[in-house]
């Protein structure tokens, strides 16, 4: 206030108002302490992580507001203060979403690991002259040896590597090429000297071709699709899949192809969303193609009778169609369950079993988190027991199979909140499944859902099962081993295998680990080939 006894003299500036800033952050840290509880009774990273988030912009927000209009500081202060935190934010690099949703950050200056692994590419260029190579290619009628590893998780599509055991060399492998690679989720498919996958480049969408001894790309095909959403980036999510000499593989946007797996000639293409009237979900096409006999078999998640789709695996023509149920991001499964052969589709609704001739539904099961995002693929426990897991609290359930004559039913045998895979793939061994709870690893006993231990943060990364050992390709691209055992939780040893966040899954073929993220890719030689197998489990 101005003195009245000397009008002449300036009013004094008043002092900065706090209290509104610090009322904004007590009572949204309040409310969010109280969020990040209820989380965390419930076990679920991803929703802390969501509350977090949340919780962090609207204070940002509210603060900012504050600082402009009722900070009560000098103008030039407050826009010295939004130009020295517009300077700052300018020198970050927004790197995307972690699998619990915390955002990750880098300086603008730092090189990235796609950026490293071309520098790599150069080098071994220089080397070696790896650039582009040929090798003999693949015949028409060459079967995926028990070897291989022709498509996604492998042949029976469980995450098990069979006829290989696992050594203590496996923990200081050699590393045999790593390349450069682009954007997606997808993993490889392998078979003879080829490794295949699908990449995001630029507005194509790419099936690649590489020498699985060299890393050299032997052939390529690019369509011109491009699917990209904030929290889990550009690029395909599903795998190819190989099968006597063709390789099958679906795209983002719909577009399965179908190629000659050694030339990369496409033989025939179909969008299975238009051919299906039916829309892309939220983060896209993401089941690989299931071949099995004559067909190629695809969710697309079509009415009337078009959720699950089989086309001719030499001709592309649509062979039958079941089920009415919207895709989810699990892929089609064929398992043999009270003696019957049967598809299992892991829909947005549930669990759907369709016949193999004709696709007609068997029976099913709702069981579906809120947002309706199923990625776990279902296992057969003992030819009479489906369990399935998904994230989002909701938790596993394992569901006993009845039959009666032509008649089939499912029902509840029990329910646990103990493993909860958001996108990540669970393995079976002996009575117990071993997977990711919210990103931490987990052995539950399966006859009875009795949790062994928990232990283990591997974010939320893939597994596979090599005898006794899992492999787990964590997040942060480390691959570590872990003793498949129900007794404790023992990990064996690990090495950083790939830079950056990786939610891929590794393949292992011919004694050779192939890892890749949406920045790099590496190939490790675990044994000689060719070697003596052991005996199949």
């Amino acid at each position: 206030m101005p003195d009245e006894s000397n009008p002449d003299q300036p009013a004094k500036p008043r002092g900065v108002r706090w209290w509104p800033a610090l009322f904004i952050i007590g009572i949204i840290g309040v409310v969010e302490w109280m969020v990040y509880l209820h989380f965390v009774r419930k076990e679920d990273q991803t929703l802390q992580g969501v509350s977090l988030l949340v919780a962090s912009f609207l204070t940002g927000v509210l603060l900012l507001i504050w600082w402009v209009l009722f900070s009560r500081t000098r103008w030039y202060v407050r826009i010295g203060g939004l130009v020295l935190i517009a300077g700052v934010a300018s020198l970050l690099r927004f790197d995307g979403f972690r699998g619990d949703m915390v955002p990750q950050f880098s300086f603008r200056w730092e090189m990235t690991p796609k950026q490293n692994a071309e520098r790599r590419r150069l080098e071994l260029a220089g080397e070696q002259g790896l650039v582009t190579d040929s090798i003999e290619l693949l015949d028409a009628d060459y079967l995926a040896k028990d070897s291989d590893w022709p498509g996604f998780r492998g042949e029976r599509r469980d995450g098990i590597v069979r006829k290989l055991e696992y050594s203590d060399a496996w923990l200081r492998p050699e590393e045999l090429w790593r390349i450069p690679m682009g954007d997606g989720w997808s993993s490889f498919a392998a078979a003879g000297q080829f490794v295949w996958t699908q990449e995001q480049q630029g507005d194509e969408e790419v099936v690649t071709a590489y020498n699985a001894r060299t890393g050299a790309q032997v052939w390529r095909h690019a369509d011109a699709a491009r699917f990209e959403e904030a929290m889990g980036g550009p690029g395909p999510r599903a795998t190819p899949t190989y099968y006597r000499g063709k390789l099958y593989t679906l795209g983002s946007t719909g577009i399965l192809n179908c190629f000659e797996a050694g030339t990369g000639k496409r033989v025939w293409s179909i969008n299975i969303l238009d051919d299906n009237s039916a829309s892309n979900i939220q983060w896209a096409m993401a089941g690989s193609p299931l071949v099995y006999e004559q067909f190629v078999v695809v969710s697309p998640g079509g009415k009337e009778g078009k959720s699950l789709v089989a086309y001719d695996r030499e001709t592309g023509e649509k062979r039958w169609s079941g089920g009415d149920s919207i895709a989810s991001y699990a892929s089609p499964q064929i398992f043999t369950i009270r003696g019957q052969e049967q598809i299992l589709s892991f829909n947005g609704v549930g669990i759907a079993a369709h016949r193999v001739d004709d696709g007609s539904v068997l029976w099913t099961f709702p069981w579906s988190s809120s947002p309706k995002i199923n990625v776990a693929q279902p296992l057969v426990f003992k030819e009479e027991a489906v369990l399935l897991s998904v994230g989002y609290t909701k938790g596993a359930i394992l569901l006993d199979v009845k039959r009666n004559g032509n008649e089939w039913s499912a029902e509840e045998r029990w329910r646990s909140i103990r493993l909860k895979s958001k996108f990540n793939n669970f393995v079976l061994k002996d009575e117990f499944v071993y997977g990711f709870d919210e990103g931490i690893l987990v052995c539950l006993d399966v006859a009875g859902s009795h949790r062994r231990w928990k232990g283990g943060r591997y974010g939320f990364g893939q597994m596979l099962l090599v005898g006794d050992v899992l492999v787990i390709q964590a997040e942060n691209g480390e691959v570590v081993f872990v003793k498949a055992t129900p007794d404790d939780h023992v990990e064996l040893g690990r090495f950083q295998a790939i830079e950056g966040k990786t939610w891929n899954h590794p393949a292992i073929a011919r004694g050779r680990l192939f890892v890749r993220n949406g920045q790099e890719a590496a190939c490790y030689k675990l044994t000689d080939w060719p070697y003596s197998p052991v005996a199949e489990p």
